[in-house]
């Protein structure tokens, strides 16, 4: 059973990319999902489960850290993995 990240590779990499991208140029932003998919990505609208789905491929790469707080999930930059970060933006662009 293929599960939606790999049905839409290139979209999720697309978004993960942004991801990075907006953490790298604001290095203490913090939010959840609904926050990433209405401020970080923005104009863009992307489907949550796109959006999702480019977070835990970002969290098991351990490029964001993922928290639990009151009940709600956040994700931020993991500030140990900022040179792996810029490598990877660097080599995809």
């Amino acid at each position: 059973m293929n599960r939606p990240a790999q049905l839409n590779d290139k979209p999720v990499q697309l978004i993960e990319n942004e991801i990075l991208q907006y953490l790298i140029t604001n290095p203490k932003a913090q939010d959840t999902v609904e926050g990433i998919v209405d401020w970080w990505l923005l104009p863009k609208k992307y489907k949550r489960a796109l959006v999702e789905a480019a977070l835990a491929r970002l969290v098991k790469a351990r490029l964001v850290i993922k928290q639990e707080r009151s009940g709600s999930q956040t994700y931020k930059m993991n500030r140990r993995r900022h040179k792996e970060i810029i490598s990877r933006l660097q080599q995809r662009s």
